[in-house]
């Protein structure tokens, strides 16, 4: 019964990092093929953002 619940939480987690890393995606696209942004938030979008194996290690310290 215990492993049900883990099994869906790790499939619920699946999706939220999925979700996630897709719209941050889309999101940096658009914003660097717009013209209207200046090149200091340009450059700023560009290097944004923890690279993942330093996030996954976050939280599997926090979880463990």
């Amino acid at each position: 019964m215990a492993g049900d619940v883990f099994v869906v939480l790790i499939i619920f987690s699946a999706l939220v990092m999925i979700v996630k890393a897709s719209v941050d995606a889309i999101v940096r696209v658009k914003a660097l093929k717009s013209s209207d942004a200046s090149p200091e938030v340009l450059k700023a979008i560009a290097q944004a953002g923890t690279p993942f194996h330093l996030t996954a290690l976050k939280w599997g310290l926090g979880l463990g």
